[in-house]
């Protein structure tokens, strides 16, 4: 019968401290004071960023497209889908991988939407900006901003056309912003999808804070 793998650690812990004790209690066996020493292995990802200048805000869609040519074109579906309150065609954006994450946290997917659709509400306030663009490996890395969208009087104030009214526009530096986490996408069954796949990878993790290393103790 197989071993679980908890009682296997456990045993293993138990024989390694066994057999130390053993070793430092014989006669015949002596040891030097132990010595810390490290071993660095030095592993490095290489990766390209770019920023959009100016940064797009393409208009977001109506209904879920077939087939997504870019990164770009699914990031603005994600967020179409959550503007819309459509979960279904949000969950559809993402790989077999992060679906089954999402289901496997949340623990069925009537219990994922009724975790995450109060949060899609304020997609329908703000407009979308994308920021960043990096790749690495197979992967796009995709930063963006949400910005709040101008009201009906602050546009009617910019259009000469339209009736004056008494509230003047916001300027841009007031127009409340938020900036989401960053989203990884890869192409998987012939169309670009988002993944999780990255969020543990380095890159993934620092290239907002323009650090270039990282150390990481193993053990």
């Amino acid at each position: 019968m197989a071993l679980l793998p908890a009682f296997r650690s456990v045993l293993a812990g138990s024989l390694l401290s066994a057999a130390l004790a053993a070793q430092n209690s014989s006669p015949l066996l002596k040891l030097t004071p132990p010595q810390t020493k490290t071993f660095t292995v030095q592993a490095k990802y290489a990766f390209q960023v770019r920023q959009y200048d100016p940064p797009p805000r393409p208009p977001l869609l109506d209904k879920q497209p077939e087939f997504t040519a870019s990164a770009e074109q699914t990031l603005i579906s994600m967020l179409s889908a959550q503007a819309a309150g459509n979960f279904d065609w949000w969950f559809a954006c993402w790989d077999a991988p992060a679906q089954s994450a999402i289901l496997a946290r949340y623990g069925s997917m009537d219990d994922a939407k009724k975790a995450l659709l109060p949060g899609f509400k304020r997609f329908s306030t703000l407009e979308p900006s994308i920021v960043t663009w990096v790749q690495t490996g197979g992967y796009i890395i995709l930063a963006y901003e949400l910005i709040e969208r101008p009201s009906r009087e602050e546009f009617t104030a910019n259009n000469p056309a339209a009736p004056k009214q008494a509230a003047p526009p916001k300027k841009a530096a007031d127009l409340r912003k938020e900036t989401p986490p960053p989203i990884a996408f890869h192409v998987g069954n012939g169309t670009w999808l988002a993944t999780l796949d990255l969020q543990n990878d380095p890159v993934f993790r620092n290239f907002t804070s323009g650090k270039t290393e990282a150390e990481e103790v193993v053990r």
